[in-house]
Order: structure tokens, then C-alpha cells, then sequence
């Protein structure tokens, strides 16, 4: 498996878990501007996802189902997104944020040279959009104390 391929694997599982931590916040969230800003990310992320499968399928390597590690871990992260408290939420969104935008950097210097250029545009549009938001989920919540893991 070549470098860019597992980046783009790896972004693929970032975005699905991204969108299913979205959808459930869109499903306990009433505020319309919340609402709003919640569609804007899901739309970005569904576009995000489809270019990197369609990546994917070009280099021969179909974007398949995930693997029975990543289904534990999006199980898991869909109980917290859809139960946990808004601190929890917010730490979750957090990791996956910095996850995500680690991967996607190097996904723009992979992509630089011409490969996939429809995932170098979305990598650097989702680089863009979140330059300079704040973390996801942090809005709003007191993180000031310590996140333990289990």
C-alpha cells in the first residue's frame, strides 16, 4: 500500500466518524444557528468524504468497508457523540479535529505534485474553512478540567 493511499484510507475513516459525531449533534441540537452551522460542516465533510473515496478508486484501491477495529472505535465514538455529556463531546470533537487536520496537511503536501487533484482541493479548502475556528465543540463548554480516558 503506497503512502497516499493510507493517508487517504486514514482520512476516509476520519471524515465517516466526523460526519456520524455531526449527525448526531445535529439531532440533539434545537438552536437554528447551532443547526446551521452543523449543516455547513456536514456538507463539508460529505464533499470532503466523496472526493477521497473517488480518490481511492482511482488508485485501484475501492474504498471498502471499514475494518473491525475502526467499526469498534466509530461504535464507540457514536455512544459518546449521541450520550455523553457536552464536555465529553466537546474532548471527542477535539481529537478528531487535530486527527484530522494532521492528516489532511499531509494530505496537501502528498497531493502537491498533481496526484488526485480533486483531493488537493478539498484538503486545502478543509484547511481553509478551519484555519481559524476555534476547536470544534468548544463553544460554550467548560473544558478547563482534566479529560480522563478509560
Amino acid at each position: 500500500m503506497s503512502t497516499s493511499t493510507a493517508h487517504l484510507e486514514a482520512v476516509l475513516q476520519l471524515t465517516r466518524t466526523r460526519t456520524e459525531v455531526l449527525e448526531a449533534r445535529r439531532s440533539r441540537t434545537a438552536d437554528p444557528v447551532t443547526l446551521q452551522e452543523i449543516t455547513d460542516d456536514l456538507e463539508h465533510s460529505r464533499g470532503y468524504r466523496a472526493a477521497v473515496e473517488h480518490a481511492l478508486r482511482e488508485c485501484g484501491a475501492a474504498p471498502g468497508r471499514p475494518s473491525a477495529r475502526a467499526t469498534r472505535l466509530s461504535r464507540c465514538v457514536s455512544r459518546i457523540a449521541s450520550g455523553g455529556d457536552a464536555r465529553q463531546v466537546a474532548a471527542l470533537e477535539r481529537v478528531l479535529h487535530a486527527q484530522l487536520l494532521d492528516r489532511t496537511r499531509a494530505l496537501v503536501r502528498l497531493t502537491a505534485t498533481g496526484d488526485h487533484p480533486a483531493v488537493h482541493r478539498w484538503a486545502c479548502r478543509h484547511l481553509e474553512r478551519y484555519r481559524h475556528a476555534a476547536e470544534p465543540g468548544a463553544s460554550g463548554v467548560d473544558t478547563a478540567g482534566p479529560v480522563r480516558s478509560r
